[in-house]
């Protein structure tokens, strides 16, 4: 295969909208994809950078009232009203500066781990534990809201986003994760987690299109843009109805599933 075919941006972009905000790890998902299509390396990179930017594109669309106000609340006018706003602001700048430094050392190493099935299953592995350990941990601490959880928490939630730039570690997983450890609910760890994941995103995706010096539009480009901002869109929406109602167990059940399935193809090489 020496081009994208539309088959495969199909399946790919459906791939990357369901699983960028789901915690089961996009990365890993399309390491699979492109096991079983046989590409690797640096196929399709200008096409992946728009499936990319097509599932930020769809959290900004779905965050865009928070994001107005965390902007807003800095306004004279606002000082009283929005002072939770701008805590929620400094906690993610600190969630950034954290995350920022670990994402630019360890992306030198992630290019070759890609196409390993095994360390793929590893990642698997390590977002399984994440999940499960976040439940388990979230009811022995002091429950606090989102605007209340202080500095040294959103140090450690930037420090486990870090955490998720290896192959099937999933950034979402690891920093609702984090979210549940510092004493968030599910849905405000999980509301955070997209809100802190913005700068992360955006800083990735703009490194990507500076490295390629630029990307291709074409058919299966417009065709896999679409189907994975939609998809992306809806499966942000999913989750913060989901998380309201269950645990993660069930994600960390099939990403445990997966870790083995990962494991057992690297092994054989099939």
């Amino acid at each position: 295969m020496h081009h994208v075919t539309i088959f495969y941006a199909i399946v790919t972009a459906i791939v990357q909208g369901l699983t960028e905000y789901l915690p089961i790890s996009s990365s890993g998902h399309l390491a699979i994809v492109n096991h079983f299509f046989g590409v690797g390396g640096d196929f399709g990179l200008s096409f992946m950078i728009w499936l990319h930017g097509a599932t930020l594109l769809a959290l900004l669309a779905y965050f865009w009232r928070d994001i107005i106000d965390l902007i807003r609340c800095w306004a004279p006018s606002h000082r009283h009203d929005m002072a939770g706003q701008r805590r929620i602001f400094v906690f993610i700048i600190l969630t950034s500066l954290v995350t920022g430094p670990m994402g630019i050392v360890l992306n030198k190493y992630m290019p070759a781990l890609d196409s390993n099935l095994i360390a793929v299953g590893i990642g698997f592995i390590a977002t399984t534990i994440f999940l499960v350990l976040s439940e388990i941990l979230s009811a022995r601490v002091t429950q606090k809201h989102l605007d209340r959880m202080g500095p040294g928490r959103a140090l450690f939630i930037g420090f486990m986003q870090g955490l998720a730039i290896p192959p099937g570690v999933s950034r979402s997983g690891t920093t609702i994760a984090a979210g549940l450890m510092s004493g968030l609910d599910r849905e405000q760890a999980t509301r955070y987690a997209f809100l802190a994941g913005i700068p992360a995103i955006l800083a990735s995706f703009a490194l990507d299109v500076f490295k390629t010096g630029g990307v291709s539009l074409n058919a299966p480009t417009i065709i896999g843009f679409i189907l994975a901002g939609v998809i992306g869109y809806l499966s942000i929406a999913f989750l913060l109805a989901l998380v309201k109602r269950v645990k993660l167990y069930g994600f960390a059940v099939y990403t445990g599933i997966i870790a083995i399935v990962c494991l057992v193809i690297g092994v054989m090489k099939f």
